[in-house]
């Protein structure tokens, strides 16, 4: 059963607007800009994972944010598998 928790809806908008706010003072077709959407993304994704997944949670660092964001869903999966070596 999902449980939705209100401090993870919070902290998905403000990772949102942060998002906009960034893109909207970074050129994306900087390295800066890309890596920073990047970033956001892949922390937006953890959290999304840790939210739906409690029994199997991820680490939340910026290598982990930058491979989840940078991969997407498969990148998620791929630190998912690397975390049951």
């Amino acid at each position: 059963m999902l449980q939705i928790n209100l401090r993870l809806i919070l902290l998905l908008a403000a990772v949102g607007t942060a998002l906009y706010t960034l893109s909207r003072f970074y050129r994306p077709d900087t390295a800066a800009g890309r890596t920073l959407e990047r970033l956001l993304l892949g922390l937006a994704l953890l959290l999304c994972w840790n939210g739906a997944f409690s029994a199997q949670r991820l680490g939340v660092n910026l290598l982990s944010m930058y491979t989840a964001g940078a991969l997407g869903l498969p990148g998620a999966c791929l630190l998912m598998v690397l975390h049951l070596l």
